[in-house]
């Protein structure tokens, strides 16, 4: 037996570590056999282990069990620990999309190698910074070279750096905005004797052109002008009504009469200019004139506080009457009637308006007199007539000592009739001649039996 076992012995020996412990009962000895698969990082108290062996191999102990002779075979395998691992990564937006990207940080996970061992790995995460943006604002017509470019307009330049880390890495944008000329700012103003404009800092007191060179926001060049023309105190005119008893204040004047008055101020182009106010006071009564109507029909009528401070009477007077003429028209005459020709009998109306604007119409009739009506008649010598005002203007008046029965005709200078009418036993006649132009007329009165008599 103790050589058998002997044999055995050898044959492990030539490939696993061999650990054996002998005891006197060896002869009568049981075998056990077991085995062990455990990883180094696991093994924290021998005793887990038969024998308390912590390396890969297989034990053979001799050892009593129950006051039984056993001999023990331990095969142990021990995988060694894999190192700890720890990475750093930068995470951009685009890598992960959220909420997947960790925040800037170190985090600790456990993971198994290929043995079912654990063992741990340290991921540190880095956040890019955010990308720089430059902007350098240059003025028209400037030019100049970065890395051999010529940089002579609106360019941008893109660089790619790294962070402290030197592991993430961002862009840095480098903006180059080329303004516009700025166009020229041209300032005119009116200057006034002894007046002086202060320009841009600077006194001028005498007119003319004047440039100065400055900077605009953007701290480019800009060309300003001036120009100084003489000034012309000039004046406007304003047109105020306010009711009686009210008080007009207008800058340091208060008005409370109408009337005309002037004020003076400082104009915007640095003249002494003037206002002159027209000031016109309403009553507490106004009096319109209206024309009769079915529903208004003539008198007075008054309406309280019709007006912001007035009351108002309205007035509507008796209707002017209409006017109705005839005339006689002999063989070869014509009759000029308001600026009219008839060389007809006809029935003409035409509609006028009296001195309140009145709608009235004026009718003439124009018969065909006898064929012999323009034989010459005698002189109509029993009547006084008289003509006043002479000269005249707007009307005449014609007076008789006689009744006038018949009609009243008026020649110009040049005998053409201008206007007639009738007369119809009136002591007196007043004929409008406000439409006559001026110059030298003729009256001609002329009665029933043709006798007539010339003023």
């Amino acid at each position: 037996m103790k050589k058998q076992l002997t044999f055995l012995l050898l044959m492990v020996s030539s490939s696993f570590i061999l650990y054996s412990q002998s005891v006197d009962c060896i002869d009568d000895a049981i075998r056990i056999d077991t085995s062990f698969v455990v990883c180094a990082n696991e093994i924290q108290n021998p005793v887990q282990i038969p024998g308390g062996y912590v390396a890969s191999g297989i034990y053979v102990d001799t050892l009593l069990i129950n006051g039984q002779c056993t001999i023990r075979t331990l095969d142990l395998t021990v995988h060694p620990v894999t190192p700890d691992l720890a990475r750093v990564e930068c995470f951009q937006v685009s890598d992960n999309p959220p909420p997947t990207i960790p925040g800037p940080g170190t985090y600790a996970s456990i993971l198994v190698d290929e043995n079912g061992c654990e063992y741990n790995e340290l991921l540190t995460v880095v956040h890019p910074p955010d990308d720089i943006y430059e902007k350098a604002i240059l003025c028209a017509g400037d030019s100049f070279i970065i890395n051999g470019v010529l940089i002579d307009k609106d360019t941008t330049i893109v660089e790619v750096l790294w962070d402290d880390s030197g592991i993430c890495t961002f862009n840095s944008y480098l903006i180059f905005d080329f303004q516009d000329e700025t166009p020229n700012q041209v300032t005119e103003l009116e200057i006034c004797s002894d007046d002086i404009i202060i320009w841009n800092g600077i006194e001028y007191d005498t007119p003319g052109t004047y440039i100065a060179t400055l900077l605009d926001a953007n701290g480019c060049d800009k060309e300003e002008i001036l120009i100084l023309s003489s000034g012309i105190p000039e004046s406007t005119t304003e047109n105020f009504t306010i009711c009686e008893g009210d008080i007009l204040v207008y800058n340091d004047l208060e008005i409370d009469e109408a009337g005309e008055y002037r004020t003076s101020y400082i104009g915007t182009e640095a003249c002494t200019d003037s206002i002159i106010l027209h000031v016109q006071v309403i009553a507490s009564l106004i009096e319109i004139i209206e024309c009769p109507t079915p529903a208004r029909p003539p008198g007075s009528y008054f309406i309280e506080g019709s007006n912001s401070c007035q009351d108002t009477l309205f007035i509507v007077p008796e209707p002017t009457p209409n006017e109705y003429e005839e005339a006689v028209l002999c063989e070869g005459d014509t009759i000029i009637w308001n600026g009219m020709v008839f060389t007809e009998p006809v029935i003409y109306s035409l509609a006028l308006e009296d001195e309140n604007g009145c709608d009235y119409f004026q009718r003439l009739t124009i018969i065909a007199g006898a064929s012999d009506c323009t034989v010459s008649v005698d002189a109509l010598d029993d009547i006084n007539l008289s003509i006043y005002p002479n000269p005249a203007e707007d009307v005449i008046v014609i007076d008789s000592d006689n009744k006038l029965d018949g009609s009243l005709e008026i020649y110009n200078a040049n005998g053409l009739l201008i206007k007639s009418c009738f007369l119809q036993q009136e002591d007196s006649k007043t004929i409008n001649t406000s439409n006559l132009k001026s110059g030298i007329y003729f009256l001609k009165v002329v009665d029933k039996t043709y006798k007539s008599q010339i003023k």
